[in-house]
């Protein structure tokens, strides 16, 4: 599918939109939560800001100091890894899963089928077994999948996890009300 990719920034969440391979338009999508530099009250100190401009600095936002204009840049250090997820439903395998999930900390993609020999059924209709979806977790280098958007023929996906799981260890099963809490890495 020759569909553009469309990017737009809501605060500090950067979301990509991209085209999935499926029998109707569906796209997968791509969120990074960006993360500034740490501050650094030293640069702060000794270009004169008062420690009541300091958060303004570190939420990038400049501030006036003795009439003068500093910005974030000049007491923040390099931007740090942010927190990536990337979600995809209804698709064939496609590269785009693996080009927009790269290095992401999270990947919610679909496995309707469980079964490797259910892998020409999955195509046909739009879809991936288990272990297609754990390759493309795989070659983006996500940190974890989720699998989602069973098929009813599947049964528990529990059953057939561990074909996934042979391609990329850390694989679960999404299901109602799964909560994920994701953390900033330290530093």
């Amino acid at each position: 599918m020759d569909a553009p990719e469309r990017r737009f920034a809501f605060h500090d969440v950067e979301v990509t939109a991209f085209a999935l391979d499926h029998q109707a338009p569906c796209y997968g999508f791509a969120f990074l939560l960006k993360r500034p530099g740490k501050f650094d009250p030293v640069r702060a100190r000794a270009l004169g800001v008062p420690t009541v401009c300091w958060r303004a600095l570190q939420s990038g936002e400049s501030v006036m100091v003795d009439g003068e204009c500093i910005t974030p840049d000049q007491v923040l250090g390099p931007a740090r890894k942010g927190i990536k997820l990337a979600y995809c439903t209804d698709t064939r395998v496609t590269d785009a899963i693996v080009t927009h999930a790269k290095n992401a900390d999270l990947l919610i993609c679909e496995g309707t089928y469980g079964e490797d020999a259910k892998a020409e059924k999955a195509d046909l209709h739009g879809h991936m077994t288990f272990s297609q979806a754990a390759g493309r977790a795989n070659r983006a280098g996500a940190r974890e999948l989720l699998l989602t958007h069973f098929s009813p023929a599947t049964g528990d996906p529990l059953d057939h996890i561990d074909l996934a799981r042979d391609v990329f260890p850390n694989t679960g099963v999404a299901q109602d009300l799964l909560c994920r809490t994701m953390l900033f890495e330290n530093g």
